[in-house]
C-alpha cells in the first residue's frame, strides 16, 4: 500500500467533516445546532449565548444549551414534542423525559 505522506510530505490534509475527539468537533457540533435553530426561527437570547427563544402568537418555546446537554421548555406540549423531533432528526439525540434536576437547583 502506498502512503500519501511518502509523495508528498510537505502537504496538509484539509478535513471535510470534523471528527468525534478533535478538538473542533465542539465547535462544529454548536455551529450546525446554531444553525438548525435559527432556520427553525428560534433567536438567540441577548443575556446567555446558550439561550435559544422561539415566540408566537400562541406559545413561547425555549432551548438552553449546557455543553452537550439539551433543555426544551415550552408553554404547548405540541411545540414541545415538534421541536424535539426536529432536534431527532438532525441530531444524535436521547430524550431522558422531564427535568427533576438541573445544574445543582
Amino acid at each position: 500500500m502506498k502512503q500519501l505522506g511518502s509523495e508528498l510530505p510537505t502537504h496538509v490534509c484539509r478535513l471535510n467533516k470534523s471528527l468525534y475527539g478533535l478538538r473542533q468537533a465542539p465547535r462544529a457540533w454548536y455551529n450546525k445546532l446554531n444553525g438548525a435553530l435559527q432556520q427553525w426561527g428560534f433567536k438567540k437570547a441577548v443575556s446567555d449565548v446558550s439561550l435559544f427563544i422561539k415566540k408566537t402568537s400562541s406559545y413561547v418555546l425555549f432551548v438552553l444549551v449546557y455543553v452537550d446537554d439539551i433543555l426544551v421548555i415550552s408553554s404547548d406540549s405540541l411545540a414541545l414534542q415538534g421541536c424535539i423531533q426536529d432536534l431527532d432528526k438532525n441530531f444524535a439525540l436521547k430524550t431522558l423525559g422531564s427535568v427533576n434536576y438541573f445544574l445543582g437547583f
